[in-house]
Formats: C-alpha cells, sequence, structure tokens
C-alpha cells in the first residue's frame, strides 16, 4: 500500500483529507491507483490516505527505465501503450470534471 500523510492546519488537512478520500472512493478505473482507505489517529493528529502502491513512478519509467523490471530502454509499442493507458484516465476522470 502507499500512505500519504495530510499535513497542514489540522482543521484544513482534516477537511483536505475527507474531500479527497470522498473523490477518490468514488473512483473506478484500471488507470487510476485503487483508494483503499484513510486512518486518523487523534492522539497524533495525524492523517492518512491508504491507496494502491503502484511499482514505479512515471518520471521514474520514463528517466530510469533501466532501474525498473523492463531493465532497458522503452519500446515504441511499449510508450504507445502506455500513452493511451494514461489517456483513458485523463478522458475517465476529464468525464467525471476533476480535471
Amino acid at each position: 500500500v502507499a500512505v500519504k500523510e495530510m499535513r497542514g492546519e489540522r482543521r484544513v488537512r482534516l477537511y483536505e483529507l475527507l474531500k479527497e478520500a470522498c473523490v477518490m472512493a468514488s473512483l473506478n478505473h484500471a488507470n487510476i491507483c485503487t483508494f483503499i482507505g484513510v486512518c486518523a489517529n487523534a492522539a497524533q493528529r495525524k492523517h492518512y490516505i491508504i491507496s494502491e502502491l503502484m511499482d514505479c513512478s512515471l518520471f521514474d519509467l520514463i528517466h530510469q527505465p533501466y532501474k525498473l523490471r523492463w531493465h532497458g530502454e522503452l519500446t515504441v509499442s511499449l510508450v504507445i501503450s502506455l500513452s493511451k493507458a494514461i489517456c483513458a484516465g485523463i478522458v475517465y476522470l476529464h468525464g467525471r470534471n476533476l480535471v
């Protein structure tokens, strides 16, 4: 899993956490990270969003592919496939007025 800590002023942080969690919970698309849940630690006043952990970041895939499981350069075919997947995710988010 991936854990994102919500930082900032307490009231704003909690509002942003709930807002982001509601949006993420409503998403269901193969090219969007899966939302798992939220965690609040009242004693420490910390709040977290928990989501699916991806294999790598897009930045690493583009700029450091040799460090990833592909062990080499990206092929044109793979770049086209990834581009289509990214576009499909963006189209989905756009259709929901999120971008």
